[in-house]
């Protein structure tokens, strides 16, 4: 439990790191890379969790419900209007973003409709390719127990003998 000289009338603690006096800014480079790629994004550094946000600014919408798990950094990305993105560790600042950001742009796929109904046909196309590899996995293993069961017994059935691997012994087998 905090002492109380360290926690705040709230009951939270205090923050024990001090904000940094310079606040981190990323390269030149780097945002004008990401403001050609889409005029609304924008970085910024999340003091809270020590993390580079990508955020974008969207349209406004109804009011955010006050929810007590919200970070500081979150709160300001609402008030400012924007939703976020990704969160990035301090050196993941680099063309991984934009690989990132390309591979899941829902426009650029043709929209969210599009996007689910591609999700849609891969699955429904991967349970097709299931089933038909399971009918084709118990129909061998259906003839190969017929073709066992049918094969003509070259040693009495009182003396041991192999049996493939599952079973199927016939006589006891030991």
């Amino acid at each position: 439990m905090a002492s109380t000289a360290n926690t705040l009338q709230s009951g939270w603690p205090r923050r024990t790191k001090p904000l940094p006096s310079q606040p981190f800014t990323p390269t030149r480079d780097f945002v004008e890379r990401l403001t050609s790629y889409d005029q609304w994004l924008r970085v910024r550094w999340g003091y809270e969790e020590g993390r580079w946000r990508i955020e974008r600014k969207v349209a406004p919408t109804r009011p955010m419900p006050p929810d007590p798990h919200i970070t500081v950094d979150d709160w300001k990305c609402f008030q400012d209007g924007c939703c976020l993105i990704m969160k990035l560790l301090p050196n993941q600042l680099d063309g991984r973003v934009f690989y990132t950001l390309f591979e899941g742009d829902m426009h650029r796929r043709g929209g969210a409709d599009a996007v689910a109904n591609e999700l849609d046909d891969d699955y429904v196309t991967r349970a097709r390719n299931q089933r038909q590899s399971w009918g084709e996995y118990v129909e061998h293993q259906a003839r190969e127990a017929y073709r066992y069961m049918n094969r003509p017994r070259v040693i009495p059935e009182s003396q041991r003998h192999t049996a493939p691997k599952g079973g199927m012994s016939i006589g006891g087998g030991w």
